[in-house]
């Protein structure tokens, strides 16, 4: 049955009394003796510590602000110089019961941009047995600005072919349809829902901003089947620059993973 756009709101939106299979929330700030801290530890649902991954030559800080009444996570990623190749970094944090169907939801910022006149710049999120690096062939799920350049983003979805095949922008769907998507504004909020069927190989995305919602439903894995319903995988929030300057900051809050029923 098809998403209404009040059922898109609603799923982007805090659902009280529901139990949550892995949480994170910043509310412990900075650290590694407790789960919901940053870096954090193992346990309630995650698999292991959030870990920070560095490709090309990139700087990447990270940390906790807010305080414990509204505590989010501020990634600041800047390029110390250009490159042929993409220049991007990662905070990845793997969790349990991947193989079974299971929602994602969490909120995400822009912040600031300098340069950034590229159209390979991004930030997102994504998910899968190794999301480490970058969107790669093994990715599930994956959400991203999309435009040429941050005047113009939009929030978009891979719709893959799920069997592992290269990356094309062809591929990247407009979220609410061409024409009709969501803005990317600086220091707006974006609740975001992904209802990942590791089963079938597809998920479904909502984006609210508070004020309005734009959903995609039955949108294909990057992946491979072998590698759909992996018993532990990872969430990913990520950004990518082209050039020397080119720096960016996002924040990330209210990250919770829950079965579906």
């Amino acid at each position: 049955m098809a998403w209404s756009l009040a059922a898109a709101i609603a799923l982007s939106l805090p659902t009280p009394g529901r139990a949550q299979e892995a949480v994170a929330r910043f509310q412990a700030g900075a650290g590694s003796s407790q789960v919901d801290q940053f870096p954090g530890v193992a346990g309630e649902g995650w698999a292991d510590a959030w870990k920070t991954f560095r490709w090309g030559p990139i700087k990447v800080r990270t940390e906790v602000l807010g305080g414990p009444a509204s505590p989010r996570l501020e990634v600041e990623m800047a390029a110390s110089e250009s490159s042929e190749e993409f220049i991007n970094g990662s905070i990845v944090r793997m969790y349990q019961a991947a193989n079974r169907p299971h929602q994602i939801r969490f909120q995400i910022s822009l912040n600031r941009v300098e340069g950034n006149n590229n159209s390979a710049n991004f930030i997102g999120a994504f998910g899968g047995v190794d999301p480490h690096q970058n969107t790669n062939r093994s990715s599930t799920w994956v959400i991203r600005t999309w435009g040429r350049n941050p005047s113009e983003w939009k929030w978009a979805a891979y719709h893959g072919n799920g069997d592992g095949g290269a990356f094309t922008s062809k591929q990247l769907m407009e979220i609410g349809g061409r024409g009709q998507g969501m803005a990317v504004e600086i220091g707006k909020t974006y609740d975001v829902t992904i209802q990942n069927h590791p089963e079938k190989g597809t998920y479904d995305v909502a984006i609210s901003d508070g004020s309005q919602a734009v959903h995609e439903e039955g949108l294909k894995y990057r992946a491979g089947a072998a590698e759909w319903a992996p018993e532990q995988a990872g969430i990913a929030f990520q950004g990518q620059l082209k050039d020397g300057g080119d720096a960016i900051t996002f924040s990330v809050s209210r990250v919770e993973i829950s079965p579906l029923r």
